[in-house]
């Protein structure tokens, strides 16, 4: 879905806000929660199957950041995240690409490039070093999984970073 088109400015958009507005009555959860899963219909509206990946990519994420924050050599967890974001990124990015440089088959009949994977890859790597430089401390679940994946700049941008954002979320007071 665009942010150009009828569709999103006349039908997500107003259903978005007003679904917060009224979640919001429920308290700060509820309204984040409704946000959450706005998000993951939006990214679920270019290829459903891809959401599985953004959920397993933010779960992931957010225990690594845990365990960062928890353990005294949160560095071993540092590496293993960015390997395993950096991996994921260059797999979807450079498969096709060396399958057909090398004349084999695609993995998986082909792999579609996921929308924003780098934006929110790479929002994920700020938030595990931030996390492990101790700019930014354990965050709440949702407060996390909000951050990366808002739907207003999860395939286009910008990156923001972390220690930035989170306080926002964290302070987000429903109208």
């Amino acid at each position: 879905m665009l942010f150009n088109t009828k569709l999103f400015i006349l039908g997500f958009l107003p259903l978005a806000v007003g679904g917060y507005l009224a979640f919001g009555q429920l308290g700060r959860r509820a309204a984040l929660g409704w946000i959450f899963c706005c998000s993951l219909a939006f990214y679920a509206w270019w290829k459903p199957i891809l959401v599985l990946l953004l959920v397993v990519s933010i779960l992931l994420n957010f225990f690594v950041g845990k365990r960062i924050v928890v353990e005294k050599q949160g560095r071993a967890w540092l590496i293993a995240g960015l390997a395993f974001n950096l991996g994921l990124l260059c797999f979807f990015k450079y498969a096709n690409f060396f399958s057909a440089l090398l004349g084999m088959s695609p993995p998986f009949g082909g792999i579609y490039l996921p929308l924003g994977i780098s934006f929110f890859t790479f929002q994920q790597i700020m938030y595990l070093v931030d996390t492990h430089c101790g700019d930014i401390g354990a965050v709440p679940f949702l407060d996390y999984a909000c951050f990366i994946s808002f739907f207003a700049q999860l395939i286009a941008g910008p990156n923001v970073r972390p220690r930035h954002i989170l306080p926002q979320v964290a302070t987000v007071v429903p109208l």
